[in-house]
């Protein structure tokens, strides 16, 4: 019985420390002590209970969402929405507070639209051939661009899905949308005489004054031919643009609608990809691990206590002067040697006295006895 209770001590004892560190980067970033760590705290664990991740990958999340400047309050209201979106999406959480936290910047929302945030990406990807984390890799590298010329987070997601479906996705996507952007944004002389052919202004494609879907309208209601794209948005955005007139701007403004009624969609699509064997596991993985954080942090509570005397006890060892520490080396080396010699005397004595009881049966002790001087 001893045995096993021990290692189940022990390894509730690794786990309760490896929480412990987790959360206590979380309040290293946050700066939240007392009752707000606290809180947060018993959020993990209770996430670890109740759903299928567990406490230590709740803790990644929040530090996530922590590092991307959120409050304890505004991780609380958020890391549920982005449990969502990790199952989602198949992600870890770690990866899903990111990709939140980083579209949540880029497009100067806050934690009250985390909800917003997570049905968009998750509708987004159950509607295009990218993934969640196809499109936040996108986001990463236009958010802030298409903020500033006052594009929607729906609209965005659904060009980015758009340009996914001719094959241009992730970073790809974000790059060729951020660099279309750019270029009508600060046109060159060469893209307003190009324009110019087709009576157009380079007004009449100013992002900061009309969305990408209706200057992607006015191009293609144009004419514009493919030489001409090119030449107004040049070789890293142009292949993007071509791609989207290619199919149309009915596609990209059905996605945008969509998105823009994807209400509980990260939690609709969560609630079916947890609802099988796998999630019931995971939810059952987590709450052990929970349960082993608690157990962990009672064999702590009597633990730390002796590691800190005996941390202390062996840095006065360390720093006592080389001879005394030469003595105890010796007479450690002296115990060393002692302990096998007793045990083989031991042996020995004990052979001797067996060997002594079966020749008296024999009715050959009394010589034996005589012989040795015993």
């Amino acid at each position: 019985v001893t045995a096993p209770l021990v290692a189940m001590g022990a390894g509730a004892f690794a786990v309760a420390m490896d929480f412990d560190d987790a959360m206590r980067q979380v309040q290293a970033v946050t700066g939240e002590t007392g009752t707000k760590f606290t809180e947060l705290r018993e959020a993990a664990l209770q996430m670890g209970a109740d759903t299928a991740f567990s406490s230590s990958q709740a803790a990644d999340a929040m530090l996530q969402l922590g590092q991307a400047g959120f409050t304890a309050d505004e991780i609380m209201i958020s890391t549920a929405d982005v449990l969502s979106l990790a199952s989602a999406g198949a992600l870890d959480l770690g990866t899903a507070a990111g990709i939140t936290a980083n579209a949540m910047n880029g497009f100067g929302m806050s934690a009250g639209d985390t909800a917003q945030i997570v049905d968009v990406l998750a509708k987004g990807a159950s509607i295009s051939t990218t993934s969640v984390e196809g499109l936040g890799n996108g986001l990463s590298y236009v958010a802030p661009v298409a903020h500033a010329m006052g594009m929607s987070l729906e609209e965005t997601v659904s060009i980015l899905a758009s340009l996914s479906n001719a094959g241009i996705e992730g970073e790809r996507a974000g790059t060729a949308l951020r660099g279309a952007i750019s270029r009508l944004a600060a046109p060159s002389n060469e893209a307003a005489k190009a324009l110019a052919n087709y009576g157009l202004s380079l007004e009449d494609v100013n992002p900061a004054t009309h969305t990408f879907t209706q200057i992607l309208d006015t191009l293609s209601a144009a004419g514009i031919t493919s030489a001409d794209v090119m030449q107004i948005f040049g070789q890293e955005a142009g292949p993007g643009v071509l791609a989207l007139l290619g199919q149309g701007t009915g596609a990209i403004k059905e996605q945008t609608l969509a998105l823009q009624n994807s209400k509980d969609a990260a939690q609709q699509m969560a609630e079916t990809m947890e609802g099988g064997v796998g999630g019931a596991w995971r939810q059952f993985t987590g709450s052990v691990e929970t349960l082993a954080i608690v157990l962990g942090d009672l064999v702590a509570k009597g633990l730390t206590p002796v590691i800190e005397f005996l941390t202390r006890l062996f840095n006065v060892i360390s720093g006592l002067p080389e001879p005394v520490m030469l003595v105890v080396v010796a007479v450690g080396a002296l115990a060393a040697a002692i302990g096998p010699v007793l045990t083989v005397a031991g042996i020995l004595i004990s052979s001797v006295g067996a060997i002594t009881t079966a020749l008296g049966a024999a009715g050959l002790g009394g010589a034996l006895t005589t012989v040795v001087g015993i």
